[in-house]
């Protein structure tokens, strides 16, 4: 069996919502700063609107700034083992990237409570205007038209670098992506999807147990 402690270049690219997190941070930020709540997160999770269509309607009922919610986001949880991911991607000399359909500001936001600094981000972009917030959807494709970002565009990039890719994720936004991943590791909902698929997966709860399982797996 091959390990992957004698596999390189490699890299191990991670969603963030669900996956990072224990939850959607955008559910967070609308219950806690937007008037209309959970109203746009709902109609997203029944495939009603788009991930860009969640972000503009939901911002657009928010009147704190980004600095205020970013203080509020230190109460986001996440895998408390996610710095202990990323320093063993370092040591052993992968590359650890996160892909995500969300905002790079609380992506930036959650990762910097967590002690973790100087990681790839490819997400979407929120700034401030005069009226209110503007967003920049730099990885948005109709292949994926529901989300903001088409993680498969990014996905065959790495590839283009003739990487082995670990891809980690957790729910429906992963699910093109996983099909451009050598190995998957995936909480039950993604678990199930690859499992269908027929994709070479590992299933995990916590980061803890990526890493107890990673160096003997074989891709």
């Amino acid at each position: 069996m091959t390990g992957l402690g004698s596999i390189s270049p490699l890299q191990v690219v991670c969603d963030f919502d669900g996956t990072i997190t224990d939850s959607n941070v955008m559910d967070f930020i609308a219950i806690r700063f937007a008037s209309c709540g959970l109203t746009y997160s709902q109609a997203w999770d029944r495939g009603e609107i788009s991930t860009r269509e969640e972000f503009e309607l939901t911002f657009g009922c928010i009147n704190a700034s980004l600095a205020e919610m970013s203080v509020a986001l230190q109460e986001v949880p996440y895998d408390e083992n996610l710095p202990a991911l990323v320093q063993s991607c370092r040591t052993q000399g992968y590359t650890f990237s996160i892909l995500s359909d969300g905002l790079r500001w609380y992506i930036e936001a959650v990762l910097a409570n967590a002690g973790v600094h100087d990681v790839r981000i490819y997400a979407n972009e929120v700034r401030e205007v005069e009226n209110g917030f503007a967003f920049e959807y730099p990885w948005y494709s109709d292949e994926t038209p529901q989300l903001a970002m088409c993680k498969p565009d990014v996905m065959r990039d790495i590839r283009k670098q003739e990487k082995k890719v670990i891809y980690i994720g957790d729910g429906p936004s992963d699910f093109a992506a996983v099909h451009l991943a050598d190995m998957v590791f995936a909480k039950p909902l993604l678990a199930d999807y690859c499992r269908e698929q027929g994709l070479l997966y590992q299933p995990f709860k916590t980061f803890d147990d990526i890493l107890k399982n990673w160096p003997w797996l074989d891709i």
